[in-house]
């Protein structure tokens, strides 16, 4: 999986595990995690060159969001 598309998880509800993105990752489209609720960690791999217009506004994560820089 390299991308992402817009929307995606906008508006996914009751998240409860880690979500560890794919290394291939590129491309988090607009709005992709708009409103996204969830309580585990979300990890962002470096990988990502490209995060859309508001890919995680009034998104509401209880744990923590880490970006892989190397």
């Amino acid at each position: 999986i390299e991308s992402i598309g817009d929307y995606f998880f906008r508006g996914f509800n009751n998240y409860n595990y880690e979500l560890e993105l794919p290394k291939s990752l590129k491309y988090i489209g607009r709005q992709a995690f708009n409103s996204f609720y969830g309580k585990g960690d979300f990890i962002i791999p470096e990988g990502v060159i490209h995060v859309g217009h508001a890919a995680f506004s009034g998104a509401a994560l209880k744990a923590s969001i880490a970006l892989v820089l190397l």
